[in-house]
């Protein structure tokens, strides 16, 4: 991975708000597939709204949220799935699992919690502290966000605690539902 993120870092600009341009058009148009906003459209132009739509991609895929499209932006956009994403279980800690829990607390930080309540039907799985460290209380939000069906899936094969591709995959489609009601 360490070669692809060096050659992509020679090949795709880094862009954020004030960018113009051909890679500003081509970047609008990756996420043109993935993120659907009001007034959002491939000018070449790195704008509010573009910005925006970065923003919501990157908390989507769990990247950093900063609208900037550095290296592991560019990376996800291109690859277009989670292969970014590592298998993480009890014990790990670090960003990675900060975003995890929060995509699993359905609060403040995800929208309003009424409203992510009414849309999706439930409350939330996970309701400790946003602290990064994957313990007892993420290990039981992610076995029963596992087991529960959602209307886009069933529920997920292994029912362990772990978050492997495919849990990563099923939350990726959470997110994409809960960053809509924040807007």
């Amino acid at each position: 991975m360490k070669t692809v993120k060096n050659q992509l870092e020679l090949t795709t600009p880094r862009l954020q708000q004030g960018s113009q341009g051909a890679a500003v058009k081509r970047v609008q148009k990756l996420l043109l597939g993935r993120v659907t906003l009001q007034g959002f459209r491939a000018d070449g132009i790195f704008g509010d709204v573009t910005d925006l739509a970065v923003r919501v991609f990157q908390k989507r895929s769990f990247l950093q949220v900063d609208g900037i499209v550095g290296p592991q932006t560019w990376l996800v956009l291109l690859s277009g799935g989670i292969g970014h994403l590592p298998t993480v279980r009890r014990g790990d800690h670090g960003e990675q699992i900060k975003r995890l829990q929060r995509a699993l607390f359905f609060g403040p930080e995800t929208g309003t919690e009424f409203q992510v309540q009414v849309v999706l039907g439930h409350r939330g799985f996970y309701f400790g502290a946003i602290d990064g460290k994957f313990g007892p209380m993420t290990e039981q939000a992610v076995e029963a966000y596992q087991q529960l069906p959602l209307p886009e899936r069933l529920p997920l094969s292994s029912i362990d605690g772990i978050v492997g591709p495919e849990t990563w995959s099923a939350l990726t489609l959470l997110m994409a539902r809960v960053t809509h009601i924040g807007l």
